[in-house]
């Protein structure tokens, strides 16, 4: 018994991991279509895990400026471009 569960739970998070991976690679693919402006589908469950994650991105970022607006206004694009470019 105590074998089984052990099996299950490691299927369990095996099957995570995979859904997670599938999930950041399908949300990669929706936010490039977007940017080149082209026609995208997504699956509710992708947009939906896309906008929390853009959600949760926006919040690290209004945290790092202790919630305060116009630091955040002026500290978030800095931010934002860095992370996506970073300087070599």
């Amino acid at each position: 018994m105590k074998e089984s569960l052990r099996q299950l739970r490691e299927l369990q998070t095996e099957r995570r991991e995979r859904e997670k991976t599938e999930m950041d690679d399908a949300i990669r693919l929706l936010k490039t279509q977007k940017m080149k402006g082209e026609f995208v589908y997504a699956s509710p469950a992708t947009t939906a895990e896309s906008a929390r994650r853009d959600r949760l991105q926006d919040s690290l970022i209004a945290e790092k400026a202790n919630f305060n607006l116009d630091k955040y206004l002026s500290v978030a694009p800095t931010i934002l471009s860095s992370a996506v470019f970073p300087e070599k």
